[in-house]
């Protein structure tokens, strides 16, 4: 039993650190980055994006993901000019 806790423990740990290499890599590059998942919900990108498409930051955090349809809101943007 404790070998199956230790590696589990040792597969955890792993992903965690691809999850933080991850995320890191993606701030770190100039280019807006964004992923959907096969419902075309937002569920990853950077601070670049963000900025590229003037989405509302505070909206989309990794916890809850963004609370606002992106294309509604650059819609929006479109129509308000």
């Amino acid at each position: 039993m404790d070998e199956v806790a230790e590696i589990l423990d040792e597969t955890s740990q792993e992903l965690r650190f691809s999850r933080q290499l991850l995320a890191a890599t993606m701030e770190n590059v100039t280019q807006g980055i964004s992923v959907v998942d096969a419902d075309m919900n937002l569920v990853a990108w950077n601070h670049r994006y963000l900025e590229m498409f003037d989405y509302p930051a505070d909206m989309c955090t990794s916890a809850a993901g963004c609370r606002f349809d992106p294309l509604e809101c650059a819609a929006r943007r479109v129509w308000s000019r």
